[in-house]
């Protein structure tokens, strides 16, 4: 059962790092129009998001909903 969880969150986070570089490249086009500031702000956003994902897989996995793994 942990093993299903660890492949879980290995693929969360795998994804959540390429989101990172992805919103890294959006805050840099929006900072040099001026349309942002600060790039906590976009980063504290993402990590809330994916935490939420997140939640909701683990939470489909422990109800069994997920099909991806039976």
């Amino acid at each position: 059962m942990n093993y299903i969880y660890g492949e879980l969150i290995t693929e969360y986070l795998s994804n959540y790092l390429c989101f990172i570089a992805l919103s890294v490249e959006v805050f840099s086009i929006m900072f040099i129009y001026g349309l942002i500031e600060n790039v906590v702000a976009v980063l504290l956003v993402d990590t809330v998001a994916l935490i939420g994902i997140l939640i909701v897989g683990i939470t489909k996995v422990s109800l069994g909903h997920s099909p991806a793994f039976k």
